[in-house]
């Protein structure tokens, strides 16, 4: 045990970690000033682009940089944070699994059902503690909202809507891997925020969900690309055609009967995050949003709606705050020894939502029919 200073007062936690980062954008700062937050420490930081690496590894205080992860000295971190684009995952993953480096890392855990399939199984045969960030899990009033489901407070879910909105891909905007249909990343909405959704879901209710129907829409069929990078729509000479989706609408079916629904839209105005996330059950209802995130909305058959508060003004790093102490805490208890209970994804939960989202894109291309999990 070690003691650290948190607004003027000592208090004793367990030991300081040493944390990889790979990756220098603005998913990795998150994570960065997550890790700080929570009492640790940067070791070390990875981006194949040395100026980044230096800029970010300076910008938090990091020990040193580096531009390939191959070369880390694993006897120096106590944990890798994965932040990359998610068709580098796997390789990732494996590298640092079979060092039994315990890992974090953003989702989705990668873009292939079979990739995702290994991963479980190399996973659970070796034992790492693995963390995808499915941060929306570490709301207070998320995690209320399952325990009143669980302790069946509200009754069996009949069922369940949600929608996630951003405005981050109205043009112009640069291009990047996201809109690399071709190079793998052939889903857009429903791998970066429908499987935030999808999570959330399933972890609510406790339930898998066993078949889909999806429709997508976009916003214009085709782009141009500009020579600063950036697809917009005034026409140049390099057209760029938009092989994945600005928005969707998924209809779920849940292994306990339930309905759920969820629209997604990376195209709206104005919005910069906004989840929603509601469910109707026999007894009662409840509704969450991250607009007010220490907000649950309740009401019960037969008596008044209540608004309950949790936690202290919570927030989006708090969230991720959360989330990383709870699995550092996990790794220095033993990991797979410990019988600790978490509320972190795992492996086979990202496997889980990986499957989801590959059913999602194949009931799309087959005009919204059903399609098993």
């Amino acid at each position: 045990m070690v003691k650290i200073r948190i607004e003027n007062k000592w208090i004793s936690r367990e030991k300081m970690m040493n944390i990889a980062i790979i990756g220098a954008g603005f998913i990795a700062g998150v994570h960065a000033k997550s890790i700080l937050a929570s009492g640790n420490y940067i070791h070390t930081v990875i981006s194949n682009i040395p100026s980044q690496a230096a800029e970010f590894a300076a910008f938090f205080n990091a020990k040193e940089w580096k531009t390939d992860y191959k070369t880390i000295d694993i006897n120096s971190i106590d944990c890798v944070h994965i932040c990359t684009e998610p068709s580098l995952h796997y390789e990732m993953i494996c590298f640092f699994a079979d060092k039994n480096v315990p890992i974090i890392c953003e989702k989705p855990l990668t873009l292939k059902a079979d990739e995702a399939e290994k991963l479980d199984g190399m996973i659970r045969e070796k034992e790492v503690p693995v963390c995808l960030c499915f941060n929306n899990r570490f709301y207070p009033a998320v995690q209320e909202m399952r325990r009143k489901i669980a302790e069946n407070e509200l009754g069996a879910p009949i069922m369940l809507y949600g929608s996630y909105e951003q405005s981050f891909h109205i043009p112009p905007v640069m291009n990047s891997w996201r809109f690399d249909a071709d190079g793998g990343n052939d889903l857009r909405a429903v791998s970066e925020i429908g499987s935030h959704l999808i999570d959330l879901i399933q972890f609510v209710t406790g339930e898998n969900i066993v078949r889909v129907s999806a429709k997508f829409k976009n916003r214009t069929e085709k782009l141009y690309l500009n020579g600063e990078g950036q697809l917009t729509e005034d026409r140049t000479d390099k057209e760029f055609v938009l092989k994945n989706e600005d928005t969707a609408i998924v209809m779920f079916e849940l292994e306990g009967g339930a309905l759920a629904s969820m629209c997604l839209s990376e195209i709206s105005a104005g919005k910069v995050n906004e989840l929603r996330l509601n469910i109707i059950c026999k007894d009662g209802r409840a509704d969450w949003s991250n607009d007010l995130p220490d907000r649950l909305n309740i009401a019960v058959k037969g008596g008044d709606d209540s608004s309950v508060t949790l936690g202290m003004q919570t927030g989006f790093s708090d969230s991720y705050i959360n989330m990383f102490s709870e699995f550092y805490k996990f790794v220095n208890s033993g990991g797979f020894a410990s019988d600790m209970e978490n509320n972190f994804a795992v492996v086979s939960d990202a496997c889980k939502n990986v499957s989801v989202c590959r059913a999602i894109l194949k009931s799309a291309e087959n005009d919204g029919t059903f399609m098993g999990v």
